[in-house]
């Protein structure tokens, strides 16, 4: 949606729609008027209007017609409807959907007109910006599947590797029993490597990559489903480069709101400028502070709380 939206005018009433196309264009918006439903409709179809402001009169069927298109065409598009007081019963029965806003033209201003749209318009940008950040998440979790895919494929080439060295094990039994049996003993070794292997990211996917999944999908608030989707990339990252799980366990202690306070400290933001931005009083930041160092076991050493922080790489 761009900084200055776009609306169409249509109806029958010129007054009306010179008064708020004038009023509307001098508060930065685009407008596009028409009294003619096909001009109307090729408009909506050319120009991509942000929202539509209908004046419907007396005679609702150029009104309804042009709603209905748009309606079926974009059942999300903010459009607001203005009718005569009198006409007020019949037009709720007609347009009983797709519309966002129905005010009295009796009553009406076009500055009441402009706040709808303006709220309306605040809806859908707020709408947008949700879907583009659920739309992330989704391709971080697409991400987190392929890997644990990966995982699986692993094993997989791991058990027809020993398939392959069992039979050229039946091979060699027959030439020499002595060959058979120190491949036997390589195959109970790789067996052994294997299921270690195997227990090893079961564990880690047990303890570590399930129960982040888990509180990611119950966070509350996008940035803390965000940090939760990083720990996880950074524990599959950990669990194929055979990395230290060190510090994304203890990320795992923390709670939604400190994992969020340790990300403004790793930034470098101070005390107060973190209390500013997640609109908390002082003393609840440095209580956060405070609690990080204790779960973190930094009580008491001199390790600065910022240089910790940007050691773990997973935050």
């Amino acid at each position: 949606m761009n900084d200055n939206p776009s609306v169409i005018l249509f109806g029958s009433d010129r007054e009306f729609q010179s008064e708020a196309e004038k009023h509307l264009s001098a508060r930065g918006y685009t407008t596009y008027a028409s009294n003619d439903v096909e001009k109307g409709w090729e408009m909506y179809l050319t120009q991509s209007p942000d929202a539509v402001l209908l004046e419907a009169g007396p005679e609702l069927d150029g009104c309804e017609t042009l709603l209905g298109r748009i309606s079926k065409r974009d059942a999300c598009i903010p459009l607001v409807l203005v009718a005569d007081e009198d006409n007020i019963s019949e037009t709720l029965k007609t347009f009983s959907e797709g519309v966002w806003s129905l005010l009295p033209k009796s009553d009406y201003s076009i500055e009441i007109i402009e706040q709808v749209l303006s709220m309306a318009l605040g809806q859908m940008r707020e709408i947008s910006s949700k879907e583009e950040r659920q739309t992330v998440l989704e391709h971080e979790l697409r991400a987190i599947r392929e890997s644990l895919g990966e995982y699986h494929l692993q094993l997989s080439e791991e058990r027809q590797r020993r398939r392959e060295l069992e039979q050229e094990l039946e091979q060699e039994q027959e030439q020499s029993g002595e060959m058979a049996v120190t491949l036997k003993t390589v195959i109970r070794a790789m067996d052994d490597e294997t299921d270690a292997l195997r227990r090893e990211i079961s564990a880690i996917i047990r303890d570590s990559i399930e129960p982040t999944l888990d509180k990611m999908v119950h966070a509350e608030s996008v940035e803390s489903r965000e940090a939760y989707a990083k720990v996880v990339v950074s524990q599959l990252n950990a669990a194929v480069g055979g990395q230290s799980e060190e510090f994304d366990q203890e990320l795992m202690q923390l709670t939604p709101t400190e994992l969020e306070v340790a990300r403004y400290i790793k930034a470098g933001r101070s005390t107060t400028e973190i209390a500013d931005m997640m609109h908390s009083a002082l003393e609840t930041v440095q209580t956060h502070r405070k609690n990080l160092r204790k779960k973190l076991g930094l009580v008491g050493k001199k390790t600065s709380l910022q240089m910790h922080l940007k050691s773990l790489k997973s935050l």
